[in-house]
């Protein structure tokens, strides 16, 4: 798995795994307020040695504080942290993971937030 600029397109459009596919992620829309959300990350075991979160990091301009972590290489894991940034970015980001089979969680709150 690779991201990289997406060749088909200008330079603020990134590929995910699926460009093939005709499924980039556009980031010229991505520019909104901050915002902070309690997220879990659920990874199988095909994921724990790829650095698919650190990279979602570097990609979306997000900032991850990881609150609890469990993962096991045979087994896989989940990663629960507050991620703060542009609401966009956040749900671009959310996106990517998903397509990489990654799943998405909301943590608590009273407010229903579908990822």
């Amino acid at each position: 798995m690779s991201i990289r600029p997406c060749r088909n397109t200008n330079v603020d459009t990134f590929c995910s795994p699926f460009c093939d596919q005709g499924r980039n992620i556009d980031m010229s829309d991505a520019s909104s307020e901050a915002t902070t959300v309690k997220l879990n990350f659920t990874f199988p075991n095909t994921q724990v040695n790829e650095p698919v979160l650190a990279k979602a990091v570097q990609l979306f301009d997000v900032t991850v504080d990881v609150r609890r972590a469990q993962v096991e290489e045979n087994v896989g894991g989940y990663i629960m942290c507050q991620v703060s940034g542009a609401a966009a970015k956040i749900d671009l980001m959310v996106e990517y993971l998903k397509g990489v089979g990654v799943g998405v969680g909301f943590i608590g709150s009273d407010e229903v937030q579908a990822y």
